[in-house]
């Protein structure tokens, strides 16, 4: 039995928006207090991702120094099993592929979901 986890598929958005990236998982067993979940991002057109995003022992990690640093904000709720994410104030060289990853220890197998942001201008 393996940790499921579920984000979007495919999000636009508006040029200049904010948008919630959701991330939740399935889980055989409680919440536990050792949760994590992470976030990463791969802009269109390249192979390497980045890490934006990490929560971990109740502490949640942004992005200080790529292309999000100040735009990243955890809007989840750990025990409610939520990893969700705001990226604030969008713009073209946003749109990608952000992936999220999540583990309940014990209970740590399970593959990343990953959703694509397609920002668009009005």
């Amino acid at each position: 039995r393996a940790i499921v986890i579920y984000t979007g598929c495919e999000r636009p958005a508006l040029l200049g928006s904010d948008i919630r990236l959701s991330c939740s998982f399935f889980s055989w067993r409680w919440t536990s207090d050792d949760v994590t979940f992470s976030w990463t991002y791969r802009p269109d057109g390249s192979r390497d991702s980045i890490s934006i995003f990490h929560y971990t022992g109740g502490v949640a990690y942004v992005d200080n120094k790529g292309p999000f640093r100040d735009r990243v904000e955890f809007v989840g709720n750990p025990s409610r099993r939520d990893g969700s994410i705001l990226i604030k104030n969008l713009d073209f060289s946003d749109n990608g592929t952000f992936t999220c990853d999540a583990k309940n220890p014990p209970d740590i197998v399970g593959r990343p979901s990953s959703v694509r942001l397609l920002v668009f201008e009005k």
